[in-house]
């Protein structure tokens, strides 16, 4: 049970790391874009 909570933990922290990254990816694209 601690363990499957842990993994789930992991994915989500995961996830949500990864949907930030997309989220600066496009930040940094628009910056470009608009310089």
């Amino acid at each position: 049970m601690n363990v499957i909570g842990s993994t789930r933990d992991h994915s989500a922290s995961r996830s949500r790391s990864s949907r930030a990254a997309l989220t600066w990816d496009s930040t940094v694209s628009s910056v470009e874009v608009t310089w």
